[in-house]
C-alpha cells in the first residue's frame, strides 16, 4: 500500500497541533484554536482516532515541501521512501537529520517543513528529512532501523525531531549505534503513555489526549511491545545518546515524557539541556506565535554548538 503523494499537509488531524493561519497569533488564542479545529475531541476519541488513520490511509496526505526560493531542495527515493534535503545555496557548515512528528501515523505539515527551512537558513546546515511510512503500513520494527541505517549513512551531527519525531530520532540513534546529540521538540517517549502526571496535563493541553494517541501508538508498534526502546526509548539504554536538548511547553502532554528523559539521561550521564515554556502547548516552536522564536533560538545555538 502507498501511503505517499506529493504536495502539503491538509487542514486538521495531525498530532503537531490543529492547521493554523501563517500570521502570527497571540498565544492565549491557541486553546481556543485547538477548540474551534476539534483537535482535543479527535484525540478524546479512539474511534475518531481510528476513522483518522483509515482516511490516510484510503487518501494519503502531501507531503512535498513548499517553494523555497532561497534553499536547495533535491529528492531521493532510493531508501524505499521519499528523502528530502534542504540545504543553502552555499556550502553546509553540517548535516541535521530531522524526523517530523504526526503521532506515527500522520504526515509531516506545512509548519514542519517551515521550520526546517528556517533551520537550514539560519545555522546553514543541510536538514535531511525522510518520508518514513506511516503507521500501520510500517511499523517500528521496520521504520527504526531504517531511520537508524538513514542516520549513520548521512553522516548526521545532529538528530532532531519533534512530537513523534522526537522519539523516533532517539529509537533510531540508540539503533544506530553513533552517539550523536539530539535536539528534541516535545518528544513522544513513552509509546504506553504511563507517567503518573499525564492526567493532570490532559486537562491543560487543549490539543493532545491519551485516549487518541495510545490507537495511534498501537498502529505504528504492531507487535513490538510497548516498553521496547524502538516504540519507548525513554526505557532504553540512553548513555548511548551525545549531548541532547529539550524544548517543551508546560500545557503539553509530553512534558512529562521530557521531564522523564531528562532526569533518566542525566543519571546515565548524557548532557541534556531541558527548556521548558510555561503555558506553551504542543510543539510550540513550530507554530506561528511570538513565544517561538526564542525557542528557536535555543534550537539554532544547540545545533551550531554540534556542527
Amino acid at each position: 500500500m502507498n501511503a505517499h503523494s506529493p504536495g502539503a499537509h491538509p487542514p486538521g488531524g495531525h498530532a503537531a497541533g490543529p492547521h493554523l493561519p501563517g500570521a502570527h497569533l497571540p498565544s492565549s488564542l491557541l486553546p481556543l484554536v485547538g477548540m474551534l479545529t476539534g483537535a482535543k475531541h479527535r484525540y478524546r476519541s479512539a474511534e475518531l482516532s481510528r476513522e483518522s488513520i483509515e482516511a490516510q490511509l484510503r487518501k494519503p496526505a502531501r507531503f512535498a515541501p513548499p517553494p523555497f526560493r532561497d534553499l536547495a531542495v533535491s529528492r531521493a527515493d532510493d531508501a524505499g521512501f521519499p528523502v528530502f534535503t534542504v540545504e543553502p545555496q552555499q556550502a553546509p557548515v553540517g548535516t541535521v537529520v530531522y524526523l517530523h512528528g504526526g503521532s506515527y501515523v500522520h504526515e509531516i505539515s506545512t509548519f514542519q517543513w517551515k521550520y526546517v527551512g528556517d533551520l537550514a537558513r539560519t545555522t546553514g546546515v543541510r536538514a535531511i528529512v525522510p518520508i518514513y511510512p506511516l503507521g500501520p503500513v510500517w511499523t517500528a520494527d521496520r521504520t527504526v532501523p531504517a531511520m537508524a541505517d538513514l542516520v549513520a549513512a548521512s553522516g548526521a551531527d545532529v538528530v532532531m525531531g519533534d512530537s513523534a519525531g522526537g522519539g523516533l530520532a532517539v529509537a533510531s540513534v540508540l539503533a544506530s549505534g553513533r552517539p550523536l546529540p539530539t535536539a528534541l521538540i516535545a518528544p513522544w517517549l513513552d509509546l504506553g503513555l504511563t507517567d503518573p502526571a499525564l492526567p493532570d496535563l490532559d486537562a491543560v493541553d487543549p490539543w493532545l489526549s491519551p485516549v487518541g494517541l495510545r490507537v495511534n501508538g498501537d498502529a505504528y508498534r504492531g507487535a513490538v511491545p510497548l516498553d521496547d526502546p524502538r516504540v519507548s526509548p525513554l526505557f532504553g539504554d540512553l548513555s548511548r545518546l551525545g549531548p541532547s536538548m529539550v524544548v517543551v511547553g508546560t500545557h503539553d502532554l509530553m512534558l512529562a515524557d521530557a521531564r522523564a528523559f531528562a532526569s533518566r539521561a542525566t543519571d546515565a550521564g548524557v548532557a541534556v539541556t531541558l527548556h521548558e515554556e510555561p503555558g506553551m502547548v504542543h510543539v510550540y516552536p513550530l507554530l506561528p506565535i511570538a513565544e517561538a522564536e526564542a525557542a528557536r533560538a535555543l534550537v539554532r545555538a544547540f545545533v551550531r554548538a554540534h556542527v
